[in-house]
């Protein structure tokens, strides 16, 4: 956070909190392109409606930029957890763990 208090980031991360619950097209396009593959499913808005999160984890790097790392669970791997992580605005990885 540099030499920023905690209290100068809070407006940036509640707009960051809202738009990770309103990702709802790129975290789609992500998984249709990076896992879908892998596993022979396609994910659409019923899946996005099925989504179950588990913990979300912001975080304010050195440089301002904020991170996050969400746990999750999906239809397609019951038995998994999902896990994305995000930069900023974008989607920066989503991988099974399990």
């Amino acid at each position: 956070m540099g030499n920023h208090k905690f209290e100068d980031y809070i407006p940036k991360i509640i707009e960051y909190i809202s738009w990770l619950g309103n990702c709802q097209n790129e975290l789609i396009d992500f998984y249709n392109s990076e896992l879908s593959g892998h596993i022979d499913e396609t994910a659409n808005k019923d899946w996005y409606d099925t989504l179950d999160i588990f913990r979300t984890r912001v975080i304010v790097g050195q440089n301002g930029k904020l991170f996050s790392e969400i746990s999750g669970g999906d239809e397609f791997m019951s038995d998994h957890i999902l896990d994305i992580e995000t930069e900023e605005r974008k989607i920066k990885g989503m991988s099974y763990d399990g």
